[in-house]
């Protein structure tokens, strides 16, 4: 049996690499994308000080159970039920936040859907997010559900003043980060999606200029490199 597989095994030859075409087809600037990457990994350490745990295993929409925000240096871990878009949380912190708006929104997403879409786009024009920058995966770019639903955004993004910025690439992460005009930063650090599903998802929410600072700092990175 050893012989066979190894007679098998050297038969193999190595994909020529150079030879593939793009990822997703035709090269263009969004695809090339898929190129963009960290040159390193990034940690943040910080002294918690305080902590609230919110159970929402019960609750229909995790955004409307939030009934405050965060204080200086206090973080809310939160058990969702995931019934819910997690771009709740955008107006649901323009509600808490009020009249505070958001300066600064920076995204990084899996996926999303158009209802996303149609609500961030309607917070921009109504002036409750300054600026947005976004970033999704490459994977669902490529979906034929997920690339019209990220042509949207990209259209409604680069062709709105403000520096709005947009690429898909090849990230897992979730985050959402809020800048408000008052000067506080909350930074949402989730196992969700932006879009509705139906799992037990895990986030919390901190109040913490360095953690968003952190967390904005790689994002604009990749960013400029795609």
């Amino acid at each position: 049996m050893g012989s066979q597989v190894k007679s098998w095994t050297d038969s193999l030859h190595t994909l020529p690499v150079g030879d593939c075409k793009t990822l997703f087809g035709q090269a263009s600037d969004r695809s090339r994308n898929a190129c963009a990457s960290l040159d390193g990994e990034r940690k943040h350490v910080r002294r918690v000080e305080r902590r609230a745990y919110l159970n929402m295993l019960r609750v229909a929409n995790a955004a409307q159970a939030l009934d405050r925000l965060p204080e200086p240096g206090e973080t809310f871990h939160v058990v969702m039920a995931g019934n819910f878009d997690a771009f709740d949380l955008v107006p649901a912190v323009l509600r808490l936040a009020a009249p505070a708006t958001i300066a600064v929104l920076n995204i990084a997403t899996l996926g999303f859907n158009q209802r996303n879409t149609a609500t961030l786009v309607a917070l921009l024009d109504d002036g409750q997010v300054g600026r947005c920058t976004f970033i999704c995966s490459t994977y669902f770019r490529s979906m034929s559900d997920g690339e019209p639903v990220y042509d949207e955004l990209y259209t409604a993004l680069t062709t709105r003043p403000g520096g709005h910025r947009i690429a898909a690439i090849r990230s897992h992460a979730k985050i959402l980060l809020f800048e408000l005009t008052d000067g506080r930063c909350f930074t949402w650090e989730s196992s969700a999606n932006l879009r509705s599903c139906r799992n037990i998802e895990q986030a919390t929410l901190t109040h913490d200029r360095d953690l968003l600072d952190f967390h904005r700092e790689w994002i604009l990175e990749v960013l400029a490199d795609a």
